[in-house]
Formats: C-alpha cells, sequence, structure tokens
C-alpha cells in the first residue's frame, strides 16, 4: 500500500501564510494606527465635536467597509485576489500620504479617508479568502486554527499601534497644544508601504484561483454605471444642501432617487437573465435580486422554480449559498454598532476619566482614552488562543459543537452586555462629575474583556464562517457579504447619533454629547439583546454545508430544496 502523498501536510500551514499574516499585522497597524487618533483629531483639531466626530468616523468606516463588494466583485470577476490585493494597496498608501500632507484642513480629511476606503475595504475580502486558498482540501480541518492567528495577528498590529501613535503624535516638542499629527498620520502610511512589500515577497509561493474572467468591457461598462449612480447621489445631496433642505426631507429626496434608478434597473436585469443562453455568466446578487423581484412562482412550487427556465443550476446553487448566508449575517450589523465605538462614544466616555501614569525610564507613559483602545487587541491576543486551544476543543469533548453559528449567537449576548457596563461607568462618571472628581480609565478594562469575548466569538468566526460556507467562485464575494455586515453597523451607529443629536436638541458642535451618553448606551444594549433572541432563533433554523470539505474544483449537490 503506497503512502499517502498528502500525509506530511495534512496538519501543516502552507510556509506561504506567513507572507500574508505579516502583511495583514502590518496592514492593520496602518489602519488602527490612524483610527486610535481620528476621534479626537477631528473633534479637537479640526473642531467638529465629539458627536459630529463621531458621524464622520462612523461613515467613514461604513464606505470602508461597503467597498469589499466592489473589491470582491473585481477579484472573482477580473484581476483575481493576489493582483486586486497588490493593486489596490497601492491606494492605500496614498490615503495614508493624504492624511499626513494635508494634515489640519478638511480636503487633507476626507481625500485620506477615500483613498483608505478604497484601498483598505477593497483588499478586505481578498485578504481573507486568499487565505483560505493556500489551505489544500484535506487540509480544511485547519481553517478554524488558521483563521484564529490570522485574527490574532490583525490584534497584534492593532495593539502596538492603539499604544504608540498617540504616543507619536504627542512627542512633537514645537507645540503645546495638539501636535504631530502629521507624523502620527505619515508612519502608518510606512506600514502600509511595508506590508505591501511582505506580501509581493511571497508572489513565488502563493496558490492563485484565476477570475471568472468576465469579458473587459463588462467591466468598464459596470464601472461606468457605478461612477454614474455615485455621481447622481452626490448631484442630490448638493442639490439638497443649496436648498438648505431638512434631514427628513432630504432623506425622502434620496429614497424617491434610489426608488427611480431601482425599478429600471431591475426591468433591465429581468430582461438580461430571460434572454440568451441558460448558462450565461451572472453573479449571486443579480440572480438573487431576480428572484426575490419577479414574484411569478405557481404555488407549491420552490422559491428557485422561476430562475430554472432561463438561469444554468450553477447560478442558482450560487444564488441559494449567498441567500442561506445571508439568512444567517442579517443580524450581525447590530454587533458591529456596538464594537466600532470602542474608536468613538468609548474614547469619548475616556476623555472624562483620570489617565494611568505609567512610569518610562526618566519620564512616564499614560495610558488615556486613545491608549485604552489598546486594550481590545491585548485581551484578543490572549482570549484566541483560549478559545481556539482550550474551550473549543473541550466542548467538542463534551458533545456540544462549537459551530460559527452557536459561536455568534452567544457572542452578541456578550457584547450586548459590555453596553451595560458601558452605562454604568458613565453613569457613575456623571455623579462624580458633580463633585469634582474622576474614575480612572483603567475602569474601561472590565466591559472591554466582555465585548472582546463577544467579538472573538462573532468576528474571529465571522471570516471562518463566510469561506467555508460559499463555493469556490464565491470566496471573495461571499466574505465580501461578511465585511457588508460592519459597513451597515457603522451606518447604524451613524444614524442613531444624528437622531440622537437632533432630537435631543444639542446644536453645537459639542453641546449635549448624545453619542456617549448612558442613556445611549443603554438603548443600544436593549436593542442587541433583542437581536441576539432573534438569532437564536435564526442559528437553530440554519443547516451548515461545508464547500471547504469538497474538493476545490467539485461543485456541491443543488441548494435548491
Amino acid at each position: 500500500m503506497s503512502p499517502d502523498p498528502n500525509a506530511s501536510s495534512r496538519d501543516k500551514f502552507p510556509p506561504q501564510i506567513k507572507f500574508i499574516v505579516g502583511n495583514e499585522a502590518c496592514e492593520r497597524f496602518s489602519f488602527y494606527g490612524m483610527i486610535s487618533i481620528l476621534q479626537l483629531y477631528i473633534a479637537n483639531r479640526l473642531g467638529a465635536g465629539s458627536d459630529h466626530a463621531t458621524e464622520i468616523q462612523h461613515l467613514f468606516k461604513s464606505a470602508n467597509y461597503f467597498m469589499p463588494l466592489i473589491g470582491a466583485w473585481i477579484a472573482d470577476r477580473f484581476l483575481g485576489r493576489y493582483r486586486s490585493i497588490l493593486y489596490l494597496s497601492l491606494f492605500y498608501c496614498a490615503g495614508h500620504a493624504m492624511m499626513a500632507v494635508g494634515e489640519g484642513t478638511y480636503w487633507g480629511l476626507y481625500a485620506g479617508l477615500g483613498l483608505i476606503a478604497l484601498g483598505s475595504g477593497g483588499i478586505k475580502p481578498s485578504v481573507s479568502a486568499f487565505v483560505g486558498d493556500q489551505f489544500r482540501p484535506h487540509q480544511s480541518h485547519l481553517l478554524r486554527k488558521v483563521y484564529g492567528w490570522f485574527y490574532w495577528s490583525i490584534n497584534f498590529g492593532s495593539f502596538f499601534s492603539f499604544l504608540l501613535i498617540p504616543w507619536i503624535r504627542d512627542r512633537d516638542p514645537a507645540t503645546t497644544i495638539i501636535h504631530g499629527y502629521s507624523w502620527a498620520f505619515g508612519i502608518p502610511g510606512i506600514f502600509m508601504g511595508l506590508a505591501t512589500l511582505i506580501f509581493w515577497l511571497g508572489t513565488p509561493k502563493f496558490e492563485r484561483i484565476a477570475p471568472a474572467g468576465d469579458p473587459p468591457a463588462h467591466f468598464f461598462k459596470a464601472s461606468a454605471i457605478s461612477l454614474l449612480l455615485v455621481a447622481l447621489l452626490v448631484g442630490v445631496g448638493w442639490g439638497c444642501s443649496q436648498a438648505k433642505l431638512s434631514s427628513w426631507v432630504s432623506a425622502a429626496v434620496y429614497a424617491v432617487v434610489v426608488l427611480a434608478a431601482a425599478i429600471p434597473a431591475t426591468r433591465t436585469l429581468h430582461r438580461r437573465l430571460e434572454s440568451g443562453p441558460r448558462d450565461k455568466s451572472v453573479g449571486p446578487f443579480s440572480v438573487s435580486w431576480y428572484l426575490v423581484t419577479r414574484r411569478l412562482n405557481p404555488r407549491g412550487t420552490s422559491f428557485y422554480a422561476a430562475g430554472r427556465p432561463h438561469l444554468s443550476q450553477t447560478s442558482i446553487d450560487d444564488a441559494a449559498a449567498f441567500l442561506r448566508v445571508l439568512k444567517v449575517l442579517a443580524l450581525i450589523p447590530f454587533f458591529w454598532a456596538l464594537w466600532d465605538q470602542t474608536s468613538s462614544t468609548w474614547v469619548t466616555q475616556g476623555t472624562l476619566m483620570q489617565e494611568w501614569i505609567v512610569p518610562f525610564g526618566d519620564g512616564k507613559f499614560a495610558i488615556g482614552a486613545e491608549q485604552m483602545q489598546s486594550m481590545n487587541a491585548l485581551i484578543v491576543m490572549v482570549l484566541v488562543p483560549v478559545f481556539t486551544l482550550g474551550i473549543y476543543p473541550s466542548l467538542d469533548r463534551l458533545g456540544w459543537k462549537a459551530t460559527p453559528v452557536r459561536r455568534m449567537a452567544v457572542g452578541l449576548f456578550l457584547t450586548a452586555f459590555s453596553f451595560v457596563l458601558v452605562a454604568l461607568i458613565q453613569q457613575r462618571i456623571d455623579s462624580l462629575a458633580a463633585a469634582g472628581q474622576k474614575m480612572s480609565v483603567l475602569w474601561q478594562t472590565v466591559p472591554y474583556i466582555v465585548l472582546t469575548a463577544g467579538e472573538v466569538l462573532v468576528s474571529a468566526t465571522g471570516n471562518e464562517f463566510a469561506y467555508t460556507h460559499a463555493p469556490k467562485t464565491m470566496k471573495s464575494t461571499m466574505t465580501s457579504l461578511w465585511l457588508l455586515t460592519i459597513s451597515v453597523g457603522n451606518l447604524l451607529v451613524a444614524l442613531f447619533t444624528w437622531l440622537a443629536r437632533t432630537l435631543g436638541g444639542s446644536g453645537g458642535a459639542d453641546a449635549g454629547a448624545q453619542a456617549a451618553s448612558a442613556a445611549q448606551f443603554y438603548r443600544y444594549a436593549g436593542l442587541t439583546f433583542l437581536v441576539s433572541l432573534v438569532f437564536l432563533y435564526v442559528a437553530s433554523q440554519f443547516r451548515a454545508r461545508n464547500y471547504s470539505e469538497d474538493a476545490h474544483d467539485a461543485h456541491p449537490e443543488p441548494l435548491t430544496s
């Protein structure tokens, strides 16, 4: 009997993984280094106030995590994951440069954040999926472990950036107020350049999956349509601003414009799919929208029956996989709406607390509101090995398998509870302020521990879930769907902050600070508890189909039942 040629590599990570992990650590240092000082930069250096800074930051994050839809489409259909990562990283580097060169100006802020959103968001789905591409079918059991360590590398980079970048900003002796932002934004750019170099060095060893190969004409046509749509929405926003319409009226105008564009686009999609060959190249988003809007299914037939006369079975199966995962991920934005506030409302809360002074050589190192963000990354680096090597295997041995949906359900409850703790801290801060006293910022460690445990269960699991439940040609697309939940979550924060500021009547830049009030924290916690209960029901109905256990070139059985 001949030995199994895969035996020697079955339990070993592919050697090229180190280049991807190194790239990710440096890239996350660059991203979170910029994020670590963004809230106070906008609020204080640019004079926008804490609530408006919260809105700007979460709108940026929403755009940043919306871009994976475009990045995944480019990777899966045209460039492939490797070239998408390499090319879009250059835009990423340019964004950091704009932040540094345009320090102190709104044009530098918006141009820099725009380029960073394009680069960072564009490469995200490709990097996550590219990790999985390096593993062969007989190594699929290593995916949970590698995504755990992949997530560990993210937090390794962010931990040091949260500590060092605010310190670098404050080391400039030239001024006495807020200073050193040019270097503080420039150094993350240097690390992004290093991340790109590390990734390029792994080129000879990488396993690459070819893109679907749509004709270039499709790419330019779709790009033109996307640019026209963006231009239309920007034009509508400018028109509403010039007309000095209220926010509610402006929102209604946007809704009408989007509806007016969606109706003819849907009709065009129907005509395209219902004509020509059945094996035409169609993405899961288009097929899913077609099936949802067609509404012509005879009673008693499958939801997917409407597509069978016009579409290939492969296209229908891909859409079915997409919709199946969407049912689970639809509730995850509420997790991100809470978690991403560690860089906004939690920082605002931290400015009202007493810094922790650590002796450092002949001087001192202050742990304040911005540096406390490193607590999340530090706790993640402790908890990922604990969960991956200890808790999950122990639960498996006890007969309770820690499936992705179960992990995410528990994580949602923990995340909601962390905001109860933050609200209690805020109440204590408010009561002590009347007496002229302050709590130590270290009290934020308690909710950080609970929130981070929820993060490990939800966020670290999400990459694994999106990859393993996607067919071969949809790895980046499905990962982008996971990242879209982050975009929607940040959009919710911006919306809730605007509503609280508007309804609370805070007109000034910092009047009221509604976003970081105890009442607002309690609202987030209560809403997420309700979402967690709904998620438990969805998780109980979910039927798993793990594509990573199939051969890379095999298509699974139809999911149309």
